[in-house]
Protein backbone atom coordinates (compact mmCIF):
# COMPACT_ATOMS: atom_id res chain seq x y z
CA UNK A 1 0.00 0.00 0.00
CA UNK A 2 2.57 2.53 1.22
CA UNK A 3 4.63 1.46 -2.00
CA UNK A 4 1.71 2.04 -3.97
CA UNK A 5 1.55 5.71 -2.55
CA UNK A 6 5.39 6.23 -3.27
CA UNK A 7 4.69 5.67 -6.66
CA UNK A 8 1.58 8.04 -6.88
CA UNK A 9 3.25 11.24 -5.24
CA UNK A 10 6.53 10.50 -7.49
CA UNK A 11 4.32 10.72 -10.63
CA UNK A 12 2.48 13.85 -9.31
CA UNK A 13 5.78 15.34 -8.35
CA UNK A 14 7.01 14.01 -12.53
CA UNK A 15 4.03 16.22 -13.42
CA UNK A 16 4.09 18.90 -11.49
CA UNK A 17 7.75 19.08 -12.44
CA UNK A 18 7.17 18.77 -16.13
CA UNK A 19 4.57 21.52 -15.83
CA UNK A 20 6.42 23.96 -13.91
CA UNK A 21 9.36 23.69 -16.91
CA UNK A 22 6.85 23.89 -19.48
CA UNK A 23 5.94 26.89 -18.12
CA UNK A 24 9.43 28.08 -17.47
CA UNK A 25 10.57 28.03 -20.89
CA UNK A 26 7.19 29.51 -22.15
CA UNK A 27 8.04 32.50 -19.82
CA UNK A 28 11.82 32.70 -20.68
CA UNK A 29 10.87 32.83 -24.38
CA UNK A 30 7.52 35.53 -24.27
CA UNK A 31 9.59 38.23 -23.96
CA UNK A 32 11.59 37.89 -27.12
CA UNK A 33 8.71 36.79 -29.16
CA UNK A 34 6.69 40.24 -28.41
CA UNK A 35 9.36 42.49 -28.61
CA UNK A 36 9.46 40.80 -32.72
CA UNK A 37 6.03 41.49 -32.73
CA UNK A 38 6.32 45.36 -31.53
CA UNK A 39 6.66 46.88 -35.05
CA UNK A 40 3.56 45.11 -36.47
CA UNK A 41 1.43 46.56 -33.31
CA UNK A 42 2.92 50.07 -33.71
CA UNK A 43 1.74 50.05 -37.30
CA UNK A 44 -1.75 48.92 -36.23
CA UNK A 45 -2.12 52.06 -34.74
CA UNK A 46 -1.67 53.82 -38.15
CA UNK A 47 -3.06 51.53 -40.78
CA UNK A 48 -6.45 50.03 -38.58
CA UNK A 49 -7.22 51.52 -35.75
CA UNK A 50 -6.26 53.94 -32.80
CA UNK A 51 -7.96 51.32 -30.77
CA UNK A 52 -5.35 49.02 -30.94
CA UNK A 53 -2.39 51.29 -28.88
CA UNK A 54 -3.46 49.21 -25.63
CA UNK A 55 -1.79 46.54 -27.67
CA UNK A 56 1.68 47.97 -27.87
CA UNK A 57 2.10 47.13 -24.22
CA UNK A 58 1.83 43.51 -24.56
CA UNK A 59 5.65 43.49 -24.63
CA UNK A 60 5.97 45.48 -21.46
CA UNK A 61 3.31 43.06 -19.45
CA UNK A 62 5.16 39.88 -21.20
CA UNK A 63 8.48 41.43 -20.13
CA UNK A 64 7.69 42.14 -16.15
CA UNK A 65 5.59 39.17 -15.85
CA UNK A 66 8.77 36.98 -17.46
CA UNK A 67 10.86 39.07 -14.71
CA UNK A 68 8.65 37.80 -11.97
CA UNK A 69 7.93 34.43 -12.66
CA UNK A 70 11.73 33.38 -13.78
CA UNK A 71 13.76 36.14 -11.86
CA UNK A 72 13.44 34.56 -8.27
CA UNK A 73 14.95 30.94 -9.35
CA UNK A 74 18.16 32.93 -9.91
CA UNK A 75 18.56 29.45 -12.92
CA UNK A 76 17.93 32.31 -15.65
CA UNK A 77 20.32 35.00 -15.87
CA UNK A 78 20.31 35.90 -19.58
CA UNK A 79 16.55 35.26 -20.30
CA UNK A 80 16.26 37.79 -17.39
CA UNK A 81 18.43 40.38 -19.18
CA UNK A 82 16.55 39.47 -22.02
CA UNK A 83 13.05 40.55 -20.53
CA UNK A 84 14.60 43.86 -19.09
CA UNK A 85 15.53 44.70 -22.47
CA UNK A 86 11.94 44.03 -23.65
CA UNK A 87 10.85 46.15 -20.88
CA UNK A 88 13.03 49.00 -23.10
CA UNK A 89 11.32 47.86 -26.26
CA UNK A 90 9.41 51.02 -26.73
CA UNK A 91 12.51 53.07 -26.17
CA UNK A 92 14.18 51.21 -28.19
CA UNK A 93 12.30 50.89 -31.64
CA UNK A 94 12.33 54.96 -31.36
CA UNK A 95 15.97 55.00 -32.78
CA UNK A 96 16.44 53.07 -35.73
CA UNK A 97 20.49 53.01 -36.20
CA UNK A 98 20.66 50.23 -33.87
CA UNK A 99 17.99 48.40 -35.76
CA UNK A 100 20.21 48.71 -39.00
CA UNK A 101 23.02 46.96 -37.05
CA UNK A 102 20.83 44.81 -35.45
CA UNK A 103 19.86 43.70 -39.39
CA UNK A 104 22.99 43.76 -40.71
CA UNK A 105 24.70 41.25 -37.91
CA UNK A 106 21.85 38.80 -38.47
CA UNK A 107 21.84 39.19 -42.35
CA UNK A 108 25.96 38.28 -41.83
CA UNK A 109 24.70 34.69 -40.28
CA UNK A 110 22.00 34.44 -42.86
CA UNK A 111 24.55 34.65 -45.45
CA UNK A 112 27.21 32.97 -44.15
CA UNK A 113 24.59 30.33 -43.93
CA UNK A 114 23.35 30.65 -47.24
CA UNK A 115 26.54 30.05 -48.68
CA UNK A 116 26.90 26.80 -47.31
CA UNK A 117 23.15 25.87 -48.14
CA UNK A 118 23.89 27.56 -52.24
CA UNK A 119 27.19 25.42 -52.70
CA UNK A 120 25.34 22.25 -51.02
CA UNK A 121 22.53 22.61 -53.78
CA UNK A 122 25.16 23.72 -56.53
CA UNK A 123 26.62 19.94 -56.06
CA UNK A 124 23.34 18.84 -57.42
CA UNK A 125 24.73 19.03 -60.76
CA UNK A 126 26.96 16.32 -59.96
CA UNK A 127 24.18 14.29 -59.17
CA UNK A 128 22.25 13.27 -56.16
CA UNK A 129 24.73 10.97 -54.13
CA UNK A 130 26.59 14.33 -54.03
CA UNK A 131 24.40 16.27 -52.77
CA UNK A 132 23.35 14.20 -50.35
CA UNK A 133 26.69 13.26 -49.70
CA UNK A 134 27.51 17.03 -48.62
CA UNK A 135 24.44 17.49 -47.34
CA UNK A 136 24.61 15.03 -44.71
CA UNK A 137 28.13 16.61 -43.43
CA UNK A 138 27.05 20.32 -43.14
CA UNK A 139 23.96 19.14 -40.99
CA UNK A 140 26.45 18.02 -38.56
CA UNK A 141 27.34 21.81 -37.90
CA UNK A 142 23.95 23.68 -38.71
CA UNK A 143 21.67 21.17 -37.08
CA UNK A 144 23.43 21.06 -33.75
CA UNK A 145 20.44 22.58 -31.88
CA UNK A 146 22.19 25.60 -30.15
CA UNK A 147 23.40 26.58 -33.58
CA UNK A 148 19.90 25.79 -35.33
CA UNK A 149 18.20 28.07 -32.47
CA UNK A 150 20.49 30.68 -33.30
CA UNK A 151 20.04 30.74 -36.96
CA UNK A 152 15.87 30.69 -36.71
CA UNK A 153 16.09 33.68 -34.61
CA UNK A 154 18.59 35.94 -37.09
CA UNK A 155 16.17 35.26 -39.54
CA UNK A 156 13.01 36.08 -37.70
CA UNK A 157 14.93 39.24 -36.61
CA UNK A 158 15.21 39.64 -40.60
CA UNK A 159 11.77 39.44 -40.81
CA UNK A 160 10.64 41.66 -38.48
CA UNK A 161 13.58 44.47 -38.91
CA UNK A 162 13.38 44.22 -42.70
CA UNK A 163 9.71 45.33 -42.36
CA UNK A 164 10.25 48.32 -40.08
CA UNK A 165 13.06 49.11 -42.58
CA UNK A 166 11.52 48.49 -45.63
CA UNK A 167 8.70 50.76 -44.61
CA UNK A 168 10.95 53.78 -44.34
CA UNK A 169 12.44 53.12 -47.71
CA UNK A 170 8.74 53.05 -49.72
CA UNK A 171 9.80 56.48 -50.97
CA UNK A 172 12.93 56.64 -51.71
CA UNK A 173 14.56 58.33 -54.64
CA UNK A 174 18.06 55.85 -54.76
CA UNK A 175 17.52 53.67 -57.02
CA UNK A 176 19.67 51.62 -55.57
CA UNK A 177 17.51 51.73 -52.21
CA UNK A 178 14.76 50.72 -54.43
CA UNK A 179 16.28 47.87 -55.46
CA UNK A 180 17.27 46.47 -51.91
CA UNK A 181 13.76 47.41 -50.83
CA UNK A 182 12.62 45.30 -53.75
CA UNK A 183 14.81 42.37 -53.05
CA UNK A 184 14.03 42.75 -49.12
CA UNK A 185 10.32 42.61 -49.93
CA UNK A 186 10.51 39.46 -51.77
CA UNK A 187 13.35 38.02 -49.24
CA UNK A 188 10.28 38.82 -46.59
CA UNK A 189 7.68 36.09 -47.87
CA UNK A 190 10.44 33.47 -49.10
CA UNK A 191 11.61 33.21 -45.83
CA UNK A 192 8.32 32.60 -44.31
CA UNK A 193 7.05 30.93 -46.95
CA UNK A 194 10.40 28.90 -46.72
CA UNK A 195 10.07 28.19 -43.17
CA UNK A 196 7.36 27.37 -42.85
CA UNK A 197 7.29 24.64 -45.75
CA UNK A 198 10.61 22.61 -44.16
CA UNK A 199 9.47 22.69 -40.59
CA UNK A 200 5.88 21.51 -41.91
CA UNK A 201 7.65 18.61 -43.81
CA UNK A 202 10.05 17.21 -40.82
CA UNK A 203 7.69 18.18 -37.86
CA UNK A 204 4.19 17.35 -38.98
CA UNK A 205 4.57 14.76 -41.93
CA UNK A 206 8.35 13.92 -40.80
CA UNK A 207 9.89 13.98 -43.96
CA UNK A 208 13.53 13.96 -44.39
CA UNK A 209 14.02 17.27 -46.25
CA UNK A 210 16.95 16.23 -48.56
CA UNK A 211 17.03 16.47 -52.49
CA UNK A 212 15.05 13.20 -52.36
CA UNK A 213 11.92 16.11 -51.20
CA UNK A 214 13.32 18.84 -53.48
CA UNK A 215 13.07 16.42 -56.52
CA UNK A 216 10.03 14.07 -55.68
CA UNK A 217 8.25 15.67 -58.19
CA UNK A 218 9.25 17.31 -62.23
CA UNK A 219 9.61 20.56 -61.92
CA UNK A 220 8.32 21.32 -65.40
CA UNK A 221 5.85 19.13 -65.81
CA UNK A 222 3.71 19.06 -62.67
CA UNK A 223 1.77 21.94 -62.55
CA UNK A 224 1.72 22.15 -58.79
CA UNK A 225 5.82 22.08 -58.56
CA UNK A 226 6.48 24.34 -61.31
CA UNK A 227 5.88 27.16 -59.36
CA UNK A 228 8.71 26.70 -57.42
CA UNK A 229 11.28 27.21 -60.27
CA UNK A 230 10.60 31.00 -60.16
CA UNK A 231 10.32 30.73 -56.39
CA UNK A 232 13.93 29.38 -56.26
CA UNK A 233 15.56 31.37 -58.82
CA UNK A 234 13.85 34.75 -57.43
CA UNK A 235 15.14 33.61 -53.46
CA UNK A 236 18.67 33.20 -54.51
CA UNK A 237 18.40 36.27 -56.80
CA UNK A 238 17.00 38.44 -54.43
CA UNK A 239 19.40 37.33 -51.20
CA UNK A 240 22.73 38.75 -53.47
CA UNK A 241 20.96 41.48 -54.79
CA UNK A 242 19.86 43.07 -51.51
CA UNK A 243 23.04 41.95 -49.88
CA UNK A 244 24.81 43.42 -53.15
CA UNK A 245 22.90 46.98 -52.30
CA UNK A 246 23.82 47.09 -49.01
CA UNK A 247 27.68 46.20 -49.48
CA UNK A 248 27.83 48.74 -52.06
CA UNK A 249 26.26 51.53 -49.41
CA UNK A 250 29.27 49.92 -46.57
CA UNK A 251 31.70 50.60 -49.05
CA UNK A 252 30.65 54.09 -49.97
CA UNK A 253 30.45 55.06 -46.37
CA UNK A 254 34.09 54.13 -46.33
CA UNK A 255 35.31 56.22 -49.05
CA UNK A 256 35.64 53.00 -51.48
CA UNK A 257 33.89 54.47 -54.41
CA UNK A 258 35.80 53.16 -57.26
CA UNK A 259 35.14 49.51 -55.57
CA UNK A 260 31.16 49.87 -54.62
CA UNK A 261 29.76 49.69 -58.13
CA UNK A 262 31.95 47.23 -59.71
CA UNK A 263 31.05 44.82 -55.85
CA UNK A 264 27.85 45.53 -56.68
CA UNK A 265 27.63 44.23 -60.22
CA UNK A 266 29.51 41.08 -59.21
CA UNK A 267 27.88 39.88 -56.42
CA UNK A 268 24.53 40.42 -58.85
CA UNK A 269 25.68 38.77 -61.59
CA UNK A 270 26.84 36.05 -58.99
CA UNK A 271 23.84 35.31 -57.64
CA UNK A 272 22.04 35.07 -60.83
CA UNK A 273 24.66 32.26 -62.17
CA UNK A 274 24.39 30.74 -58.78
CA UNK A 275 20.50 31.04 -59.35
CA UNK A 276 20.25 29.08 -62.44
CA UNK A 277 22.99 26.46 -61.36
CA UNK A 278 21.15 25.52 -58.85
CA UNK A 279 17.52 25.28 -60.74
CA UNK A 280 19.57 23.16 -63.37
CA UNK A 281 20.77 20.82 -61.07
CA UNK A 282 16.93 20.77 -59.23
CA UNK A 283 15.55 20.47 -62.61
CA UNK A 284 17.61 17.77 -63.94
CA UNK A 285 17.09 15.95 -60.98
CA UNK A 286 13.57 15.74 -60.92
CA UNK A 287 13.75 14.05 -64.65
CA UNK A 288 15.87 11.03 -63.21
CA UNK A 289 15.31 8.44 -60.38
CA UNK A 290 15.69 9.49 -56.91
CA UNK A 291 17.09 5.56 -55.98
CA UNK A 292 21.13 6.25 -54.61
Amino acid sequence: MSTSISSSLRMQQSSFTSIDTSSSLSMRLLPGLTCLIYPVLVWSISHLSALTLPLTLIPLIASITSIFRIGPSCRYARAVGIAHLGVAAPALYTDHSWLKSVHGISAAAITLFALFHITNHLTGLAGARAHLALMAAFRTVYRYPPLEGFLLTAVLVQIVSGFVLLRRRLMTTDRFEMLQGAAGAYLLMFFASHLRAVFTARYVHYTNTNWIWLTSSNLLTDEWSARLVPYYFLGIVALGLHGACGLRHVLLQHGRDSVANAAFWIFTVASVVAALSVLTGLVVGSFHSHIV
